[in-house]
């Protein structure tokens, strides 16, 4: 291809795309709320606008160059041409300009391609769209993989199903899905010590030092310490409930591949109700309304609908959300493309494809995340009604979406959730308990059809079963998180991998290993939260002090609200994590502060379920 040809469409398109973003900050003040069409309306009877196939179209998420999927293989050339350059520049000991304005120039210039492109590879129904977006995936790993040295191989895994009445089936599942394989076990060896490798050459002791450097715990000594005193208080716990699933199953021994089967059964006969009787109170344009008008309340925005261009879209039923501020204007876009289809994946995520910075000119550059699920509707059958499990989903992705669209920083690479790990979960856990506290639900949960409320015995039912067994699966979740540490701290290891964990157990889970076993080898969490699996318990434990402390008497306060984006999540990764949560909090973050407040958090719900069973 002729680079200077490249070179010259390119620059043009790209030109056109930074006018387009001035112009979006420009005339953001433009938006009226009151004529915005109703997000019940549009998601409750979704429709298709548009053929996103057609000609003259826009590209995709406005793109100029990706109107047809060859755009993927110009935009590479172009972003390799770029990065090279900016690599240069960095490397020039004679270099004018401030060294981290270069690295997020080039952050941003990978970024605003292999993100995209990621998201399209996951989602376009076009398998050329698809090709051309994983070709991208696979030439920006190259460059990045140039750049930083780095080399991991990754594990893939599937999951057994555990819901089968017969007790011997469910046995037999758990330990053929569980048993030992050589190779597995030599990949996660292998992972492990090329992890430690990486470590000592780049001046830490472990991995997990280097892994937890700039996060909320700053080092693994933090993240123990704060296991531990969570253990001790967890196993006093988790006893009782331990003995409810014992009284479940006949007085017969619980073991490891009864847990789901028990818990499962024991939740639904306390709720009395069937999930569709709950669904009718949950319609999926409720709950955007219900989401609507808790960000208005909190921060002063509104989710607005705007007509998607032909071709901006990547399948039918895809929907933008304008998120604007009442004085401010534009904050960003959301695209919401909820609903099941062929070849789609079947996990809800949110997936940042432009990260917000501020431009030369003192504008904003508008991030843009896509909020993807995966709703099962029929168009014959009524409006699109969701489970209480799919609520809590649907509010968990939007809080890491308002967090990347209240994210005001100078980069782009530490917008919004581009923070550290135990601090990017907060936000999102923190909107589940709009999803599941009854002073909140009682606000959008309307019957689809009478509009009435949720009866109020119902509602209790609800929202304490959330708090059933917290205690054994908040217990599980640690487990992991120690064994993520020893696995990542202590290294090389005297013990392989299943030893480690055997061991591990009688100290940290209440139930026993299982002989010739090996789950750790198909736990995939420990390729991507290497060291940092235990990054939720934390987000967790903020979530939960925030909400007690600040929110649970009144969840709409604009006060609580507004110190909430000025203090915490306008920052993204901005701010030394630590000191971020500790000013917003009002109080230093510590390992005992963390576990009491998770403690705090079960003994309450305890409480609650205490009057509905």
């Amino acid at each position: 291809m002729n680079i200077e040809l490249v070179n010259r469409f390119t620059y043009k398109l790209q030109n056109m795309i930074l006018r387009k973003t001035i112009h979006d900050v420009r005339c953001a003040k433009k938006y009226s709320v009151a004529l915005a069409k109703p997000l019940s309306e549009l998601f409750n009877q979704p429709k298709p606008k548009f053929k996103y196939f057609v000609k003259n179209q826009t590209g995709l998420f406005g793109a100029p160059e990706l109107i047809s999927f060859e755009g993927f293989y110009a935009f590479k050339e172009r972003t390799k041409i770029d990065c090279d350059n900016f690599v240069d520049e960095i490397c020039n000991p004679n270099r004018k300009r401030n060294l981290v304005t270069i690295f997020d120039q080039l952050s941003n210039s990978l970024c605003c391609l292999a993100d995209m492109a990621e998201f399209i590879r996951t989602a376009h129904p076009d398998k050329s769209f698809v090709a051309a977006a994983e070709d991208c995936c696979i030439s920006m790993n190259t460059i990045v993989e140039k750049y930083m040295y780095n080399s991991e191989r990754k594990l893939i895994v599937r999951h057994p199903s555990s819901h089968s009445e017969d007790p011997i089936l469910r046995e037999a599942a758990f330990k053929a899905y569980n048993g030992p394989n050589s190779e597995s076990e030599e990949l996660l060896d292998n992972l492990l010590e090329s992890r430690h490798k990486l470590a000592l050459t780049c001046g830490f002791p472990s991995y997990a030092h280097r892994a937890l450097k700039n996060s909320i715990a700053e080092n693994p000594y933090f993240v123990m310490e704060f296991l531990n005193i969570l253990n001790t208080e967890l196993r006093i716990r988790s006893v009782f409930d331990y003995k409810t699933m014992k009284r479940a199953n006949n007085n017969d021994i619980v073991s490891p591949w009864d847990v789901q089967y028990l818990t499962n059964k024991i939740k639904q006969n306390h709720l009395e109700y069937a999930m569709i009787d709950y669904a009718a109170y949950f319609s999926l344009g409720d709950c955007m309304e219900g989401l609507n008008m808790i960000f208005n309340s909190l921060y002063n925005i509104n989710l607005v609908f705007e007509d998607i261009e032909p071709g901006e879209g990547w399948a039918e039923q895809v929907y933008k959300l304008a998120v604007t501020h009442n004085t401010e204007g534009l904050l960003g876009y959301i695209y919401c493309d909820f609903f099941e289809r062929t070849g789609k994946l079947h996990n809800d995520s949110h997936y940042v494809v432009r990260g917000g910075r501020q431009l030369p000119d003192n504008s904003y550059q508008t991030p843009i995340v896509v909020v993807m699920l995966n709703v099962v509707w029929r168009e014959n059958f009524g409006p699109v009604l969701l489970h209480p499990g799919s609520v809590e989903n649907l509010f968990h992705e939007f809080g890491h979406a308002i967090h990347s669209m209240l994210g005001r920083t100078r980069y782009q690479h530490v917008n919004g959730t581009r923070c550290a790990t135990d601090l990017a979960e907060f936000p999102s856990v923190l909107m589940e308990y709009y999803a599941t506290q009854p002073q909140v639900i009682k606000h959008y949960a309307k019957h689809f059809k009478t509009r009435q409320p949720m009866p109020e015995d119902m509602l209790k039912k609800l929202c304490a079963s959330k708090y059933l067994f917290s205690a054994s699966e908040m217990q599980l979740q640690l487990f992991y998180s120690v064994l993520d540490q020893y696995y990542h701290t202590q290294a090389p290891q005297s013990l392989s991998t299943t030893d480690l964990l055997a061991k591990l157990q009688v100290e940290y889970y209440g139930l026993p290993y299982v002989k010739d076993t090996a789950w750790q080898l198909h736990f995939s969490h420990f390729v991507g939260y290497g060291a940092k699996y235990y990054s939720y318990l934390v987000s967790k434990a903020l979530a939960a002090h925030t909400w007690h402390s600040f929110l649970s008497n009144d969840p709409l306060n604009r006060i609580q609200g507004e110190r909430l984006r000025t203090e915490c999540l306008q920052y993204g990764g901005g701010k030394p994590a630590r000191k971020l949560v500790s000013d917003y909090l009002r109080t230093p973050v510590t390992p005992e502060l963390l576990a009491s407040s998770l403690i705090q958090d079960i003994d309450q719900g305890n409480e609650l379920s205490k009057f509905t069973i």
